[in-house]
């Protein structure tokens, strides 16, 4: 059984880290960033890391806290799934700069620093679940 996840594993990556709260974790919430602590959290880019996405937007089927920032003025209710504890991150490509051909005027924290637009690919493998999840995302 072990070896059917090996072939799943890449053989080259820019980075691989296991997901938790301290890794540079992309969030396309920029606009709603400032409302919240744990939204400011996901946003900061950690040293030697490239950006991975926000896997809480994920249903692993693990169950979820439902977030409601309607009392603060902001009209958003978001379901934050719980994620595997075993889930591996792997970044194939990544890159900072502005790639869109079209302006794209979306307010971003100043914490992206160089990465406030950019690109990262990948996958996260859980043994646990059973489960590879591919990605790429542009912002």
């Amino acid at each position: 059984m072990e070896e059917d996840y090996e072939e799943f594993y890449p053989d080259t990556f820019l980075y691989k880290t296991k997901y938790d709260r301290l890794n540079f974790i992309l969030d396309d919430s920029f606009s709603y960033y400032q409302y919240t602590d744990t939204l400011k959290t996901r946003n900061v880019v950690q040293p030697d890391a490239y950006p991975i996405p926000y896997f809480e937007r994920h249903d692993f089927g693990l169950g979820f806290e439902r977030i409601d920032l309607r009392g603060s003025g902001v009209t958003l209710v978001r379901d934050r799934h719980n994620v595997p504890e075993d889930l591996e991150v792997f970044v194939f490509k990544a890159g900072y700069g502005n790639f869109w051909e079209i302006e794209f005027e979306q307010d971003r924290p100043d914490t992206l620093g160089n990465w406030k637009n950019g690109y990262s690919s990948g996958i996260a493998i859980s043994k646990e679940l059973n489960m590879a999840i591919y990605w790429m995302m542009a912002w």
